[in-house]
C-alpha cells in the first residue's frame, strides 16, 4: 500500500526536517514501546486511503500490524518534480526491537559542525545502545546531491539542444552553399550564351 516506511525518533524530526503538521499530534513521550502502535501518516496517504475520511483515530495495515493513525503531516517530494509518495512514519521507541527496518535519524543542528558526529553518537547512544551511526549526511548534502543530478540533466539536455542547432546550421549552410554553386555555374553559362542577367 505504501511506498516507503520509515521510523523516527520522536516528534522533533518533523520540525527539524520542515514537514508541517496538519491534523492531530505527532511522536511523543507516550507512544512508548509498551503503548498501542501507533503511526503518523503522510498527507497523500491519507488521500489514497481515506478521500472523504478523517484518517486520525483510523487504523492502517502496516507490516503485519494494524497501528492507530495519531498525525497527518505534509508530503515529501524526493525529487523536484515527482509526484508526492505516500509515507508511513513509526516512531523509534515502538520499533527499537526491530532491526530489519531502515532507520534514519535526524539531528536539528544550531551552532557550528565540528563536534556534530561525535555529538550524534552520544545522543544516538542515549536513546539506543544498539543504533550505529552509518553514513551519516547533512540535509543540504542530501538535497544538494537532488539539485546536482537536476543540473546535470539540463546541462545535459542543453548540450543536446546545441549541437542539434549546430548540425542543423551546418545542414542548412551546405544546402545554400550547394543551391549557389549550381546556380552560378548555370547563370555563367546562360549570360555567355547572351541571356539577361535578371534572369
Amino acid at each position: 500500500m505504501t511506498q516507503a516506511q520509515q521510523r523516527v525518533i520522536e516528534g522533533p524530526y518533523f520540525d527539524a526536517v520542515g514537514i508541517p503538521l496538519l491534523r492531530g499530534r505527532t511522536f511523543g513521550p507516550e507512544d512508548s514501546a509498551t503503548a498501542p502502535r501507533r503511526v503518523v501518516i503522510s498527507q497523500e496517504l491519507a488521500r489514497q486511503v481515506f478521500p472523504s475520511e478523517n484518517p486520525l483515530g483510523k487504523r492502517l495495515r502496516v507490516a503485519g500490524a494494524q497501528p492507530d493513525i495519531i498525525g497527518v503531516v505534509g508530503d515529501v517530494a524526493l525529487d523536484p518534480r515527482a509526484s508526492p509518495r505516500p509515507y508511513v512514519y513509526h516512531s523509534h521507541s515502538q520499533f527499537a526491537g526491530d532491526r530489519n527496518w531502515g532507520l534514519t535519524q535526524v539531528v536539528a543542528l544550531e551552532g557550528d559542525r565540528p563536534s556534530l558526529l561525535s555529538d550524534a553518537r552520544h545522543a544516538l547512544a542515549q536513546i539506543d545502545p544498539a543504533l550505529v551511526l552509518y553514513e551519516p549526511l547533512m540535509l543540504d548534502d542530501v538535497i544538494g546531491v537532488g539539485v546536482a543530478q537536476e543540473r546535470f540533466a539540463l546541462l545535459l539536455i542543453a548540450s543536446f539542444a546545441m549541437l542539434a542547432l549546430v548540425l542543423a546550421a551546418v545542414g542548412l549552410y551546405g544546402v545554400l552553399s550547394y543551391s549557389v554553386s549550381r546556380r552560378s555555374r548555370e547563370m555563367g553559362i546562360r549570360m555567355a550564351l547572351g541571356a539577361p542577367a535578371d534572369r
